[in-house]
């Protein structure tokens, strides 16, 4: 085990602490945006000292800029998945984030509320006025008309029959819902990845929905709770196609297509994607970026580094998919770091050619286990509209029931030992590539 170096920073009485190797504390702006401000506003090291020699004062603000928002959209996805009563303890972190940031951007502290949707309301208006790296070429996505056509949508078999392609039904509901019930606050409405093109894994794929909100959505407190409300509802449909997916939707927002974050989600990626109100174009421009490329693939190191470190193996399906999903999703991320996007599924021969030097077995031996991968799915036997008639509490105690019933904790001692490898294994993977990117 190599000799990490940790670093905590302190959030209001709270502490975070991660592990970090020389190289990764040297290029911190790179690795670890949030460390980064807490620890050059300190004087930590020769961070200050780095990255003065690397970027002016109008790019350092820029940098801020760019970490408030990429940090709304953490806040947003949460505030569009959990209670309200949650919200304040679980965006913590993130809210001393933004509100640093806004500081340091403006002079002035950030007030707001303590009502999760009056936040939002703030948060969203103050990033329209702060954030000014706009994007400066327009950029016309053609989205392809062969992706996403349900009604070509392979079926599963279950039982040794086949099914009545009960998932094009729920991907069909679903469009119908977003354009009957959300159009005036709804501009896109993205199938991704397999479901879209058609070539998912049964028993493993979950559900890709990326979600483009109108402005209209941040005018009041009633039209952004009302929105969330229902969309919650919808949103639930993952886990009928899923038990175990471990996301919902993905929000950007109005102000996101006049200021598109290219690093988080590469404008390519939706000429696979069918656009659920039928447009056949979306228009965005990227802006300028700032260090955010790395950090995503550093975000990996530090994920598996803790579970090595504190022992933290995986006992249940839905952790251990989670964690799959994550080794998946490595080559696509190593790619944007280096400024190449390509599709998810491209990316596993791509980075094999882009970096020869680096083993990558360990994907290669995990991606197997998806072939095989087999999981309890009554959720499916449930009918679409009961996701929209039942308050969204209720309908998630039903998914939280499945998964206490069907994806019980525990594995062998061998499993576990089996899982430690991988997260080894793949961890130095991710490391050695670092390495290669920051040199």
């Amino acid at each position: 085990m190599k000799d990490y170096i940790p670093v905590k920073i302190s959030l209001e009485g709270r502490t975070k602490e991660k592990f970090f190797q020389q190289k990764e504390l040297d290029r911190l702006y790179d690795t670890d945006p949030v460390f980064f401000i807490f620890k050059y506003m300190e004087g930590f090291g020769n961070g200050r000292a780095v990255f003065s020699e690397n970027l002016s004062e109008i790019e350092l603000k820029n940098y801020y800029q760019a970490l408030f928002q990429d940090t709304f959209h953490v806040v947003l996805r949460r505030y569009m998945k959990i209670p309200e009563k949650l919200f304040l303890n679980v965006c913590h972190y993130e809210l001393e984030v933004l509100r640093i940031t806004y500081k340091v951007i403006t002079g002035k502290d950030l007030e707001y509320s303590s009502l999760p949707a009056q936040i939002m309301l703030t948060l969203y208006q103050e990033m329209k006025k702060i954030v000014l790296i706009s994007g400066k070429e327009e950029t016309v996505v053609t989205i392809s008309e062969n992706a996403g056509s349900v009604e070509k949508i392979k079926e599963e078999k279950i039982g040794g029959d086949q099914s009545e392609h009960w998932q094009e039904r729920v991907i069909n509901f679903l469009g119908r819902q977003v354009k009957e019930n959300f159009n005036q606050f709804v501009e896109h409405a993205f199938l991704q990845g397999s479901f879209a093109t058609r070539d998912f894994i049964p028993g493993w794929s979950d559900l890709d929905v990326v979600i483009f909100l109108k402005d209209e959505v941040f005018t009041s407190i009633v039209n952004l709770t009302n929105f969330k409300k229902n969309m919650r509802k919808l949103s639930l449909l993952v886990y009928k196609i899923d038990p175990l997916a471990h996301h919902e939707f993905m929000f950007f927002t109005a102000f996101d297509r006049e200021h598109y974050p290219a690093f988080l989600f590469p404008p390519t990626l939706f000429t696979y994607a069918k656009d659920l109100f039928g447009h056949k174009t979306i228009t965005l421009l990227p802006r300028p970026e700032f260090h955010e490329r790395i950090a995503p693939v550093a975000k990996l190191a530090h994920f598996f580094r803790q579970k090595i470190l504190k022992d933290l193996i995986s006992q249940d399906n839905f952790s251990w998919k989670n964690d799959i999903s994550l080794i998946m999703l490595f080559p696509s991320l190593l790619l944007v770091a280096t400024n190449v996007e390509v599709y998810k599924k491209f990316s596993f021969k791509k980075v094999k050619g882009s970096f020869p030097d680096l083993d990558f077995s360990v994907i290669d031996e995990v991606s197997l286990i998806r072939e095989t991968w087999q999981r309890k799915n009554v959720l499916r036997l449930l009918p679409n509209w009961l996701f929209v008639a039942l308050p969204s509490a209720w309908m998630g105690k039903v998914i939280g029931l499945h998964r206490k019933i069907f994806d019980r904790r525990g594995i062998s001692e061998t499993e576990s030992q089996k899982r430690r490898l991988v997260y080894k294994r793949f961890l130095t993977l991710v490391e050695s590539s670092l390495d290669v990117i920051l040199d």
